[in-house]
């Protein structure tokens, strides 16, 4: 079992046709919870999702260099274009637009192609939506976070395939509308998020296991000019806090989950002498399995580029693909056996 644990996901597709016992393997439980958690720790098996200015989400394995011209690497779904709005153990969760039935929420393994639809008779999507996705391990659930302009939240669990209303306090919900960072970052049973107050920048958390909303300290307060280069991130399984400041980006680690004391740099990267761009804003991403580079997103106005920036070297390799759109937003994901028992897309 071990030997098929460390091959590609595709690959463990094709292997299940070989034989009855590689079927029965490959598809229980125990072998899909094991793929996954070797998966996390290895990042063997990676795929970046980019979505460019014109709503275009292309795919592509990340170690393997195909040009992004070919329509094979623009993902659709039922021959319409998602728009991603989180990703974890492999999972999409993205909205579709339909041109004549209401847009349906859908949680997407790109890798296998396999989906599940989420009920939203109960909570319609609107252009003002927010959503978080993640894994709430206590209950081994994955769970949807709607978010609406109107001041509405509502939770969605994947295990019982339903939506129920969380009520907040008003001073709380209202953290909710001051909140800009669109992405969600999710760990310790918790989704996190930037809130831009009109003074400070806060980290907005809300836990998945009390069903509360709190706020928390960052390192350092950004100014006005800089809140658009600040980020979170889980780096080495550790939540992180990013500031872009002139040609540098400092990195912040929380060591200690909960306590705003234990906020330590990590990551100093200096970009003076390798990319003196004033205007370039760097996201980090990942990373590497030794340790000694961070994979980042680098943006400069509305074009984009990833590139690999080595730690001890200080210095920089920018990754290159053919065709690659000028412009986009990155995500990062596995390759895993979820949804495996699912409708396929």
């Amino acid at each position: 079992m071990q030997i098929f644990l460390r091959l590609l996901v595709t690959s463990l597709i094709c292997f299940r046709i070989f034989s009855k016992d590689c079927y029965k393997m490959i598809s229980s439980t125990h072998f899909i919870k094991q793929q996954l958690k070797l998966a996390i720790k290895s990042n063997a098996d990676i795929k970046l999702f980019m979505e460019d200015l014109d709503g275009k989400v292309y795919s592509i394995g990340f170690f393997i260099a195909l040009p992004f011209s070919s329509k094979d690497h623009v993902l659709n779904f039922q021959g319409y274009l998602p728009h991603i709005r989180g990703c974890c153990h492999g999972l999409l969760c993205i909205i579709v637009h339909f041109d004549d039935s209401p847009n349906k929420v859908v949680i997407l393994n790109p890798h296998i192609r396999k989906y599940k639809t989420i009920l939203s008779e109960q909570a319609p999507y609107s252009i003002a939506t927010r959503l978080a996705f993640w894994y709430y391990p206590f209950e081994d659930d994955y769970v949807v976070l709607k978010m609406y302009s109107q001041l509405e939240v509502m939770r969605y669990s994947l295990k019982s395939d339903s939506w129920k209303e969380i009520d907040f306090p008003k001073e709380e919900i209202a953290l909710i509308s001051f909140s800009y960072d669109s992405m969600v970052i999710n760990t310790n049973g918790a989704f996190h998020w930037l809130t831009w107050l009109p003074n400070k920048v806060l980290i907005l958390i809300f836990n998945l296991f009390s069903e509360k909303l709190m706020v928390f300290d960052i390192p350092v307060q950004p100014s006005k000019e800089q809140r658009k280069g600040t980020y979170l991130q889980v780096l080495n399984g550790k939540l992180c806090f990013s500031l872009n400041s002139g040609y540098s980006v400092d990195i912040w680690g929380l060591m200690e989950y909960g306590k705003s004391n234990s906020w330590q740099k990590i990551y100093g990267l200096n970009f003076a002498k390798i990319n003196p761009q004033p205007l370039a804003i760097y996201r980090p991403l990942l990373v590497s399995e030794d340790g000694r580079q961070l994979l980042l997103e680098e943006s400069i106005g509305l074009k984009t580029k990833l590139l690999w920036y080595d730690l001890e070297a200080e210095s920089a390799r920018w990754v290159r693909f053919e065709s690659l759109p000028d412009g986009f937003l990155t995500t990062v994901s596995i390759g895993t056996l979820l949804l495996l028992d699912e409708m396929i897309a």
